[in-house]
């Protein structure tokens, strides 16, 4: 595993950025998580909304976009809306593969 995304401690865990009724089963199909530690870890999980868009500001990924995706219904999903999925996919893949 990487490091923490905000602290550079060695991570511990990974937390799905989304989560929510159907969001967590998209993210782990979409590899749509960051490495944390665990301190940040544990926040994420009391502060959830917040957290989120505390993640996708720090990566430059477009919070809103990626939530109003994730809350329609997966077959009311444009074919730009699985592209921008995969690009924030990947995008996250190179951030903690480099």
């Amino acid at each position: 595993m990487t490091k923490c995304l905000f602290c550079n401690k060695e991570a511990a865990e990974y937390h799905e950025i989304f989560y929510g009724q159907g969001k967590r089963k998209i993210c782990l199909e979409y590899n749509l998580k960051v490495s944390l530690c665990r301190d940040h870890h544990i926040k994420a999980h009391e502060w959830k909304h917040p957290f989120a868009r505390e993640i996708c500001r720090e990566l430059n990924i477009d919070y809103v976009r990626v939530n109003q995706i994730l809350n329609r219904n997966t077959c009311d999903w444009l074919e730009n809306d699985t592209k921008y999925l995969a690009f924030v996919r990947d995008y996250l893949e190179s951030y903690f593969n480099d």
